[in-house]
């Protein structure tokens, strides 16, 4: 008698090993689909525009090279028409590109003006593309 109660919990051990396993999937799964709640065009976009600004990829607009910026060809960028922009990064989505230091503090592009991109977005508070307080 004791080997079939000792089968028996093991079938139950396992079956319940089973069930948490399934539910953990279902979980995973269903949350990866909603986590941001971010548009897959939005996701898509914010990918490709590092790709497409490393000099690397595109001599004319790129400004980034192995991690590093080229400050010239960064301030040219920022000077181009907003709209202008998204057409030659092949996006639709509005953007903002703005960068950090080590420590997580947000550096200002040039003189006051934080990040590059649409006005419709702040950065710490500060207004994408300009100095003013959002």
């Amino acid at each position: 008698m004791m080997k079939k109660a000792q089968t028996w919990s093991m079938d139950v051990l396992f079956a319940v090993g089973i069930f948490v396993a399934g539910i953990l999937v279902l979980y995973y799964l269903i949350g990866t689909g909603a986590e941001s709640g971010i548009p897959r065009e939005v996701v898509e976009d914010g990918k490709k525009i590092p790709e497409i600004l490393s000099t690397s990829q595109n001599e004319s607009i790129g400004f980034l090279l192995g991690g590093k910026v080229n400050q010239d060809k960064l301030e040219n960028f920022a000077a181009m028409d907003y709209n202008e922009t998204k057409k030659i990064l092949g996006v639709s989505s509005d953007y903002c590109i703005y960068f950090e230091d080590d420590e997580g503090n947000v550096v200002n592009v040039s003189g006051s003006v934080i990040g590059v991109g649409s006005g419709k977005g702040t950065v710490g508070g500060v207004i994408c593309g300009s100095g003013d307080i959002g």
